[in-house]
């Protein structure tokens, strides 16, 4: 009797997928904990090519008390006035993401999205040997407009994270990953709710996180070893990797269909 098979049985998912969604979730853990985002990058996609019950309402629920320990943790590092212009941003970005993928073609969209990303990165690059850690705050304006782009991209394409990191990529660890923490908490958190209302979270979904939570939080363990190490211009360049990571990985999703 393998030791998989209890879990199996509570799960209804094979050995071999449970398995790599252990590591996967993991390794996504360990991401989002040291860089603040990625943990949707990494495990979405794969998982749900693995098997399309691992994903993605699982990881909706997995990382859910994440970004909620990260919040707390980094407390005292969020960026409390602009997390508030962010999520305000957020409202009439995501009913703008809404009326596009009602009227407007969807491939198109996530390409769009893809390019605009990427020229973000590369401006980003461009300016970040000038950009000194820990410079001026984001303005207001900027703030909004990120939460803004944010809500956008989020809906049409599930990918609502590099424009708040990009914004914030030059602030203080605790400042990007907290700030970013309190907004994905607060989008998670409407996300689910809005699920469960329509009875889109099944029993199963339920018992997948619950199997892979345990993984979440040694996931969170391993980043608190590795955050000290990843801060000032590896934290600039962890977020920037990741960003484009994310318009290529989009551009290449819409193009093959």
């Amino acid at each position: 009797m393998s030791l998989l098979d209890p879990l199996v049985a509570f799960t209804g998912v094979g050995a071999g997928p449970l398995l790599v969604a252990m590591v996967v979730t993991a390794i996504a853990a360990t991401l989002q904990g040291t860089v603040g985002l990625g943990f949707g990058l990494v495990s979405v996609p794969l998982l749900a090519m693995v098997d399309p019950r691992l994903s993605p309402v699982p990881q909706m629920l997995v990382v859910t008390p994440l970004v909620l320990s990260m919040a707390w943790g980094e407390r005292h590092g969020i960026d409390w006035s602009g997390f508030g212009q962010i999520v305000l941003g957020r409202l009439p970005g995501a009913t703008l993401g809404y009326l596009l993928v009602e009227y407007v073609d969807r491939a198109g969209l996530e390409l769009t999205i893809a390019i605009l990303i990427g020229l973000a990165v590369l401006v980003a690059m461009r300016n970040s040997r000038r950009a000194p850690e820990g410079g001026p705050p984001p303005s207001a304006g900027m703030r909004f407009a990120a939460g803004w782009a944010s809500g956008t991209s989020s809906y049409v394409a599930g990918i609502g994270g590099p424009p708040i990191a990009l914004l914030y990529r030059n602030a203080n660890g605790p400042t990007l990953r907290g700030t970013l923490a309190a907004v994905f908490a607060v989008g998670l958190t409407i996300t689910l709710s809005s699920r469960a209302v329509a009875g889109h979270i099944a029993p199963g979904d339920l018992r997948v996180a619950l199997v892979l939570l345990p993984f979440v939080l040694l996931g969170l363990e391993a980043s608190h070893v590795l955050k000290p190490r990843v801060e000032g211009p590896r934290l600039r360049g962890a977020v920037l990797v990741i960003s484009g990571a994310a318009a290529v990985a989009l551009a290449v999703r819409t193009m093959i269909g």
